[in-house]
């Protein structure tokens, strides 16, 4: 068993020495707390000023494990019972702005001791990172090293570390508040095409009647037909304010056949009962109507014939 206990200068407020607390066993006998510990250390009591040098365990060079390695900064404490305030996190999306990803190497040969891989990597400036989230960036420092007689070989180095598991909460919120962008988004374009079909649709039909006219005032004219049809026309005026007029003609024996008005939910709002076949004038008063885009169908014994859209205005 092996333990270091806290010790500093209460004068200048230094840490003495850097806190290394460590026991390493093979016993398989040997439990703590009626779980099996191979190594245990830990360190104990020790002053604010003296934390970023002081550490339970220290290993120079790389770590294997063929088991799980739980740490607060690897498996992080998440259970409701430790954690109090919670509140959404926002401006996710404004904070990942901010922040600035960089491709680099590491100084290998300048920092041998830190065992560095020599292929280029991608990451973030600790520097940078502490000035927009300074909570996932931590002051760490190495050991000094001391040869048998006890004289200095190295200075221990004190550097900043990044903590890449805490930006994971800032990347789901901001993802989230990215989708949510687009579904609004999404919908107004939607609404917008729709206004556009139906402008299309009033201004063709003011063309056709316009050619219409001047045919009428040019020359006659006569239709001929040997089938029998069904037509719905698209509402004018389009968009309208109080009132519009829906032309039909139902050129075939029916037995029900019928106008429905949906709003832009999809609800029904009204509907007409057609009664003879032929052609027909639906005149529509929407006083009371709210502003939005509206469709009509025309339902032929059960049958779906057309739809239309209209705008109140």
């Amino acid at each position: 068993y092996g333990q270091a206990v806290g010790t500093h200068d209460f004068v200048t407020g230094d840490c003495i020495h850097p806190l290394i607390g460590v026991l390493g066993e093979a016993d398989p006998d040997d439990h703590i707390g009626y779980r099996a510990i191979g190594i245990y250390g830990r360190i104990i009591d020790v002053p604010e000023e003296c934390s970023g040098t002081s550490y339970a365990g220290y290993f120079e060079g790389d770590v294997l494990t063929t088991g799980v390695l739980t740490a607060q900064d690897v498996i992080e404490v998440s259970d409701s019972l430790f954690k109090e305030n919670i509140q959404p996190l926002s401006n996710a999306s404004e904070i990942l702005l901010n922040l600035e990803a960089h491709t680099y190497n590491f100084r290998s040969e300048q920092f041998p001791d830190f065992h560095f891989s020599t292929e280029e990597r991608a990451g973030f400036i600790a520097q940078e990172m502490e000035t927009i989230l300074p909570a996932l960036v931590h002051e760490v420092s190495t050991i000094s090293k001391f040869d048998e007689t006890g004289e200095l070989i190295s200075e221990g180095l004190t550097y900043k570390g990044v903590n890449y598991q805490g930006l994971i909460p800032y990347l789901v919120a901001g993802y989230q508040d990215q989708q949510q962008t687009i579904s609004e988004l999404s919908s107004q374009l939607i609404s917008l095409q729709d206004q556009i079909n139906a402008c299309c649709s009033v201004a063709s039909q003011s063309a056709s009647m316009k050619m219409m006219n001047e045919m009428r005032n040019t020359s006659s004219s006569i239709t001929l037909k040997d089938v029998k049809s069904i037509v719905l026309q698209q509402n004018i005026p389009n968009p309208m304010e109080e009132t519009t007029v829906i032309n039909y003609d139902i050129e075939v024996d029916f037995q029900h056949a019928e106008i429905i008005f949906y709003d832009g939910n999809g609800r029904q709002v009204n509907s007409f009962n057609i009664a003879t076949p032929g052609a027909g004038q639906l005149n529509v008063f929407a006083n009371d109507l709210s502003s939005g885009v509206y469709s009509y169908v025309l339902v032929v014994d059960g049958s779906v014939i057309d739809t239309k859209r209209m705008i109140k205005q």
